[in-house]
């Protein structure tokens, strides 16, 4: 679902190509060997993704493009999740989603 989607991380390494955005996990609950929390994600591309996993950048400018792609990220499953062009499974998907992030906040 999440190739062919806009990157909504959107940080100083965006290659804002929807070709690589992929479903990325955030830093919450996240430790050594341990994935963070499906509720937890956001879609990047590749440039995001690595941005917000290996960058080095300091903790709090990560935090701020994902909180604000987390934001997108409710706006868009929530489109998802009423729109009757999208694929059921799409739909499915992001109501699954929009669950998850209700019972985690």
């Amino acid at each position: 679902m999440a190739r062919g989607e806009d990157c909504l991380i959107n940080s100083p390494m965006c290659n804002h190509n929807p070709e690589t955005v992929v479903l990325c996990h955030g830093r919450k609950n996240k430790g050594m060997a341990l994935k963070a929390d499906d509720s937890d994600t956001v879609f990047g591309c590749s440039g995001c993704n690595t941005y917000t996993d290996q960058s080095g950048a300091p903790r709090a400018e990560i935090d701020l493009y994902w909180e604000s792609g987390k934001i997108k990220m409710t706006n868009r499953m929530t489109n998802v999740a009423e729109s009757f062009y999208r694929k059921p499974k799409d739909r499915e998907a992001a109501q699954e989603w929009l669950k998850l992030n209700e019972e985690n906040t």
